[in-house]
């Protein structure tokens, strides 16, 4: 008998049409959290200090990079790769800002994927932080295969033109 089916797992909603002929088989899978071990960072302004790069993927959000901001300050966009040892399964990230009273968050940025590490496709445009969420703060993307990612980070939740993050969490298969 035809019917519709719609499956729903992580606010992931899957729907098929089946006829009487289709079979339909599903398969209900972890995510994979991709860190230090499977990637590396690179990011345009490294850091100093206690706020280097590498912070952005030793998974402890008590850890964090931040822009240059003692001589010359870092001015707006700021950016940070994510780059893997190899292609992986990816369906979503998420962001965890530095974790100590600190108003320098970002709030604007895009989000960027490459399959070759090299040429970089638009994932998601102006996508916006919540400036006082201690918790992780999830961006979903059409589930693909990536070697990287890449965070630009367009504007502040104020005026200042440095900005911090703790920790970016890349989530697949």
């Amino acid at each position: 008998k035809p019917a519709t089916i719609t499956l729903t797992a992580d606010d992931y909603p899957v729907t098929w049409e089946c006829s009487d002929e289709d079979i339909l088989s599903v398969t209900a899978v972890n995510d994979t959290v991709y860190g230090e071990a499977q990637a590396s960072i690179l990011a345009k302004h490294p850091g100093e200090a206690t706020g280097l790069a590498s912070a952005l993927i030793d998974n402890n959000i008590g850890t964090f990079w931040h822009s240059n901001y003692g001589g010359v300050a870092a001015t707006y966009p700021h950016e940070a790769q994510v780059l893997f040892n190899s292609e992986v399964f990816v369906t979503k990230i998420s962001l965890h800002k530095r974790q100590a009273a600190n108003t320098t968050w970002f709030k604007v940025f895009d989000l960027y994927g490459t399959t070759d590490g090299t040429t970089w496709k638009l994932l998601g445009e102006n996508l916006e932080t919540v400036a006082d969420e201690l918790d992780a703060q999830y961006y979903p993307i059409d589930p693909q295969y990536l070697k990287g990612i890449k965070l630009l980070m367009k504007s502040g939740h104020n005026t200042s033109s440095t900005t911090h993050l703790a920790e970016i969490s890349v989530f697949g298969y």
